[in-house]
């Protein structure tokens, strides 16, 4: 049977098939992709219940129709934990790491040391074949370990999909969707690539890949990353998401992170020391940016950016040292040199924004009744701000860095 592989081209691959012979009632899922079932193959595949329209409310997950499938296998283990882990630990959301789990079940089961069956082409984890395999080969060598190890394995992975596969995925559920199938989908047809067969189950996509998503997602979705960097459980873009962990940290979201970091009422002056903080940016700031004072301007808003993860090459501090560098960066920071809050204006600053001269820096989030966070050395930490001090920003000089998406 001819297979397209993971690099777009087409290779022989030698598989084996298990046929059922089925009276099957066909129907279209939300994806646009044919699922074909009937009575036999709930009651020979372990499936006891089948809603399609269900959503999973309590976390923001959706749980696209037509998913079904035989994952009763598939339970908790130490290595389905660690992936999930290293999954947001780099950065992607409970949703994404489970639909890149979803894909590898189907892909190898979870064995890092999988060769494939007949031709010996795909290995590991996801089946890198081709050249893919050749560098992840090259990787394990340069690192000094074996192929098959799982953490190299998983460093390799977050590699490929930020250096080449991030932007192919963005604009896809993927990327956007709370949707469990939706985003298994997405990454199955960019990162994998697989034949699209049978007919009746393309790529096994209902099979396999969704129900193990939405089981691996049952599972971790509560997990969050290491080192004070937390994860949506829906997505999210800069600037926005829709939940956030008790570190305070949002990956992807300036906006929310800086607020999980931020006293919810302004400080008053004096209040300059760790116990006055809130607990969240003690916690941040010490893993993170362990440098300055608890009330530095800079280093808060460094922090939020770092553990953020949009920017990890935010300088830690020095407001002048950070004006200079969001200066340099135009591949990564539109700079509106006059900002205002005038509607229509092309300079109108927008959520997400920082505020920032020599002297002082804050970040915009448009938040009523306190639209700005910031600290101020020797005087306050982080907490929310009304609009006169944002106002005084605005009147004294500061441009706005906006990160570019």
């Amino acid at each position: 049977m001819i297979y397209k592989n993971k690099n777009g081209s087409y290779s022989a691959r030698v598989i084996t098939l298990f046929c059922l012979s089925l009276f099957v009632v066909s129907f279209i899922t939300q994806s646009g992709l044919v699922l074909a079932i009937d009575e036999g193959f709930y009651s020979s595949n372990d499936i006891l219940f089948y809603n399609p329209d269900a959503v999973e409310c309590a976390t923001g997950a959706v749980v696209s129709s037509g998913a079904s499938g035989n994952v009763a296998s598939l339970v908790k283990s130490a290595t389905l934990q660690t992936i999930f882990q290293a999954l947001i630990n780099g950065g992607m959301t409970s949703v994404q790491a489970a639909a890149v789990m979803g894909n590898m079940y189907a892909e190898s089961s979870f064995d890092s040391n999988k060769h494939e069956i007949g031709n010996d082409i795909g290995y590991g984890l996801v089946q890198w074949s081709f050249d893919r395999r050749t560098k992840l080969e090259a990787f394990a060598k340069q690192k000094g370990v074996p192929n098959s190890d799982v953490a190299m394995q998983m460093e390799f992975l977050l590699n490929e999909y930020n250096s080449s596969y991030k932007s192919a995925l963005s604009g896809t559920p993927f990327s956007n969707s709370p949707d469990v199938a939706k985003a298994t989908e997405s990454w199955m047809t960019i990162f994998e690539v697989p034949l699209y067969a049978p007919a009746n189950d393309p790529a096994a996509l209902n099979s396999k890949r969704i129900p193990a998503a939405l089981k691996i997602y049952g599972f971790y979705k509560d997990l969050v990353p290491a080192s004070g960097v937390a994860t949506t459980s829906s997505g999210g873009a800069v600037g926005t998401a829709s939940c956030s962990s008790a570190n305070g940290a949002v990956a992807g979201s300036i906006i929310d992170t800086a607020l999980g970091f931020a006293l919810e009422s302004p400080a008053t002056q004096g209040m300059t020391s760790k116990s006055d903080a809130r607990p969240s940016y003690q916690s941040a700031k010490e893993t993170i940016n362990p440098g300055g004072q608890w009330s530095d301007c800079g280093v808060f808003v460094a922090t939020v950016m770092i553990a953020s993860g949009v920017d990890p090459d935010y300088p830690k501090v020095v407001t002048s040292t950070q004006l200079s560098y969001v200066r340099s960066k135009p591949a990564k920071y539109e700079i509106i040199e006059k900002p205002t809050l005038q509607q229509g204006s092309v300079n109108t600053l927008q959520p997400g924004d920082i505020l920032i001269t020599s002297g002082h820096t804050e970040i915009y989030t448009g938040k009523s009744p306190y639209p700005a966070v910031d600290a101020s050395l020797n005087d306050r930490v982080p907490s929310v701000r009304p609009m006169g001090g944002l106002a005084w920003m605005l009147t004294g000089g500061a441009i706005a860095a906006r990160i570019i998406k």
